[in-house]
């Protein structure tokens, strides 16, 4: 099951979707600059359920068990709602650090690319200045 959940941080509107399963909690998110209608949050729902959750990394998501009457975890789950959710936060911050690792293997791998390339030419210049052909 996905949990969608639509707030304001004060500058911009956040979509939030999360999943749990077999322990491990999921989450994604989409800021907006207005207010998302009604079609926005289904289509951000169907998009987290196909694609979205899938392609971020699992956190671990301890149980928490039930504990009290009704009205207590009526104002935990308030309370929860209020914060944003720490999980959820955690598994975004993995997220943006699993992006930024591929980001790193991008550009040293292109450095890379750019230095064999720049090595290449020198070498074809140094064999025609020998040959005589400047």
């Amino acid at each position: 099951m996905v949990r969608v959940t639509v707030f304001h941080d004060g500058r911009f509107w956040v979509l939030l979707g999360e999943r749990e399963e077999a322990g491990f909690l999921r989450a994604v998110r989409r800021l907006c600059a207005e207010e998302p209608g009604e079609p926005e949050v289904r289509g951000f729902a169907t998009w987290a359920i196909r694609e979205g959750l899938d392609s971020c990394p699992p956190v671990e998501a301890p149980d928490r068990p039930l504990v009290g009457g009704f009205k207590r975890r009526l104002r935990e789950a308030r309370a929860e709602r209020s914060t944003r959710g720490g999980r959820s936060q955690a598994a975004l911050q993995a997220q943006r650090e699993l992006s930024l690792l591929h980001r790193r293997e991008e550009r040293s791998r292109g450095a890379e690319e750019e230095r064999q390339r720049r090595f290449r030419d020198r070498r074809r210049r140094s064999k025609r200045r020998h040959d005589g052909k400047a």
